[in-house]
C-alpha cells in the first residue's frame, strides 16, 4: 500500500511513517517547505506525485492558547487545509485519515465521550478541527476521523518533555492546573493502533490510551520519576 502522510515528521507522524515503513509499506511524508498544505496548488502536485491508497492526515496548528490570539492562523491551517486536500483527491479517492481532538467537546460531561455525543468546542482550536471534521464527513465518504487526547512520545514537543525541562531548569514550585481530565496516549501505541483501525468501518473513532487523569497528576509522576537525580521537585496545584 503506498501511504502519504502530511505532517509525517511531526509528534504522532514520526511514528506513524515508522511503523508504516517497517511493516512493508511505500511511504511519502511531506515537510511544511516541500508542501503548504494552505496552498491547494502545493498540495495536489504533492499527492498527484505519489498517487497514494491512504493519506494520513496528522498536520495542524495545535498550540490551544496562541489559537485563541491566531484564530484565522488556526482555521486556515486545521479547517480551510481539509477543502484543499479533498479537492486534490478528487479524482484518485484514496482513503483519508484525519486526526482530530477531544477538544471538540466542552469537557463538562463527568465522564469519557462516545462518538454520537454532541460536539460543543468553547475555544479557537476545537472550532478549527470540528469544522475540518465537518467538511471531511460532508464531502467525503472513504474517511476515518480519529479523536484522540493529550498525545506524548519520543518525536516531538508534549507535556511530559515540557515539564520535565520546567522541573530540571527551575528552582521554583511548578504550578500545574488539576481540573482538566483527559487520557494521556502515547504515540507509538496510536500508530499500532491505526492499522487495526483500517480493518473497520469508515466513520468517527475515538483512540486512546485506557485511564485517565489531570495534568496536575501527570506532572506529580513525572516529577516522581525524575528524583533519582537527587533533587526533590515540587509541583503545586492550581485551578
Amino acid at each position: 500500500m503506498k501511504v502519504l502522510i502530511i505532517g509525517g515528521y511531526g509528534l504522532l507522524g514520526t511514528d506513524i511513517y515508522n511503523y508504516f515503513k517497517n511493516s512493508g509499506h511505500t511511504i511519502c511524508r511531506l515537510k511544511k517547505e516541500e508542501c503548504d498544505i494552505t496552498d491547494i496548488y502545493s498540495l495536489k502536485r504533492s499527492i498527484t506525485g505519489f498517487e497514494p491508497d491512504l493519506i494520513v492526515h496528522a498536520a495542524g496548528y495545535t498550540n490551544v492558547e496562541l489559537s485563541e490570539q491566531k484564530p484565522m492562523e488556526a482555521y486556515n491551517i486545521n479547517s480551510v487545509s481539509m477543502y484543499n486536500l479533498l479537492s486534490s483527491v478528487a479524482e484518485s479517492e484514496p482513503t483519508i485519515v484525519f486526526f482530530s481532538t477531544d477538544y471538540v467537546f466542552d469537557g463538562e460531561k463527568g465522564s469519557p465521550y462516545t462518538e454520537e455525543d454532541r460536539c460543543h468546542p468553547i475555544n479557537a482550536y476545537g472550532f478549527s478541527k470540528l469544522i475540518a471534521e465537518d467538511i471531511l464527513r460532508a464531502n467525503y465518504k472513504k474517511y476515518y476521523i480519529v479523536r484522540t487526547s493529550w498525545l506524548f512520545g519520543k518525536s516531538g514537543k508534549c507535556f511530559p518533555e515540557v515539564i520535565l525541562n520546567k522541573l530540571v531548569s527551575s528552582t521554583q514550585t511548578l504550578n500545574v492546573v488539576s481540573d482538566q481530565i483527559g487520557s494521556p496516549t502515547y504515540t507509538e501505541d496510536l500508530a499500532k493502533g491505526l492499522v487495526d483501525l483500517l480493518k473497520c468501518p469508515y466513520g468517527t473513532y475515538h483512540v486512546t490510551n485506557s485511564g485517565s487523569t489531570s495534568w496536575f497528576e501527570l506532572a506529580c509522576s513525572i516529577a516522581q520519576k525524575k528524583r533519582f537525580l537527587g533533587r526533590t521537585y515540587s509541583v503545586h496545584c492550581i485551578k
